[in-house]
């Protein structure tokens, strides 16, 4: 599937010169937008999806599908975290300690926002092979400003978003290279009664977790990995985990494997 870069109508020329360098960083093509549609451009140069720079920032278009960063559940779960000091994954990842932190599977970035700001000492490190969600999460971590919480702001800036696939990343890490690393691939099914991810899914990667996988997590991780997934999911069976964590009627637990490399 060809990913690309172009612009909004009447670009700037310096909204041009942004789009060619980060088409050249991505290693993507560059084309001209003109008074040319979307579908138009498609038709000329097989583009499948477009990364689109304007004024207000990068967005991925697929069709009809539009992918633009926004931090939508992460900014609820940082308020309730506020309020009440819960939030499941985050006080998870904090019972480590963690210095280093590794979200595999970044996707809209709730789980790492979320992380960032509620431990502000760690260093998070975010993964996503998605060309489309890459260039729009790498601008948003670096521009989007929130209009009533610096520490927001600030926890954006935190963040390392790598243009990586997990497996390939994690089988060049050294062992306990991080303290903590998480695991999320539930966006390949969906969850009745939310359409949270209905402008995610088709610029997201269809990767899934293997056991080559998770063994390569549980080498690169010094603390512990820890996975979100269906409470009905095999993996929290898997042989060597340590707890689950939720409730009876909870759409979403997770698994802890506790790892003890150095």
């Amino acid at each position: 599937m060809i990913t690309a870069w172009t612009t909004a109508d009447r670009p700037t020329r310096e909204l041009r010169e942004a789009a060619q360098a980060a088409a050249a960083a991505q290693g993507l093509a560059y084309y001209e937008r003109g008074r040319y549609s979307l579908a138009k451009l498609s038709e000329q140069h097989g583009v499948a999806i477009w990364l689109v720079a304007g004024r207000n920032g990068v967005e991925a278009v697929r069709g009809a599908a539009r992918y633009r960063f926004q931090l939508n559940m992460a900014e609820l779960r940082i308020r309730e975290w506020e309020r009440s000091g819960t939030d499941i994954p985050a006080n998870l990842v904090a019972e480590f300690a963690p210095q280093r932190i590794l979200d595999c599977t970044f996707g809209k970035g709730s789980d790492a926002a979320v992380l960032a700001y509620t431990l502000p000492a760690a260093q998070v490190t975010g993964l996503e092979c998605s060309p489309a969600l890459y260039a729009v999460n790498a601008w948003g971590l670096q521009h989007f400003r929130h209009p009533r919480n610096d520490r927001i702001t600030a926890a954006l800036r935190r963040i390392r978003l790598l243009p990586e696939e997990a497996g390939a990343y994690l089988q060049r890490c050294a062992s306990a290279e991080f303290d903590v690393v998480c695991l999320d691939f539930m966006f390949r099914s969906s969850v009745r009664q939310s359409t949270n991810l209905d402008s995610f899914r088709p610029f997201a990667s269809r990767g899934e977790l293997t056991p080559e996988l998770l063994a390569a997590a549980r080498h690169v991780a010094r603390r512990a990995v820890i996975l979100k997934t269906r409470p009905q999911s095999p993996w929290l069976r898997e042989e060597g985990i340590t707890k689950t964590v939720g409730g009876k009627y909870s759409r979403v637990h997770y698994g802890v494997w506790i790892c003890e490399n150095e």
